[in-house]
């Protein structure tokens, strides 16, 4: 069972590290991004528009309304992928995403 004070720590953590590293949007998206099939969305957004607008609250929605977690995820090697020509510089985003997917063991 996933530890929801760690998940939500840990999300707060991600939430502050987009913005220290200035991937954290003001503005609201364009609502046809949200229309998307894909995995991540990532036919109609960044990753890290698809971590602020749709993971982020879809998990605050589930820990707040208590509703079951999901029984795996695995969020990091995706990040990994989007952040491949940067990882030095996306390393402590990616340590997060992985501190986050090992709550799903």
């Amino acid at each position: 069972m996933v530890d929801q004070n760690k998940l939500s720590l840990y999300l707060e953590q991600l939430r502050d590290e987009l913005i220290a590293e200035t991937l954290w949007l003001e503005e609201e998206l364009d609502e046809n991004k949200y229309n998307s099939t894909a995995p991540f969305c990532c036919d109609t957004m960044a990753f890290h528009e698809w971590l602020q607008f749709v993971f982020l609250p879809k998990m605050q929605y589930m820990i707040d309304n208590n509703l079951e977690l999901p029984s795996s995820l695995a969020i990091a090697p995706m990040g990994e992928v989007e952040y491949r020509a940067e990882l030095k510089e996306r390393e402590n985003l990616i340590k997060i995403l992985n501190k986050i997917d090992s709550l799903f063991v």
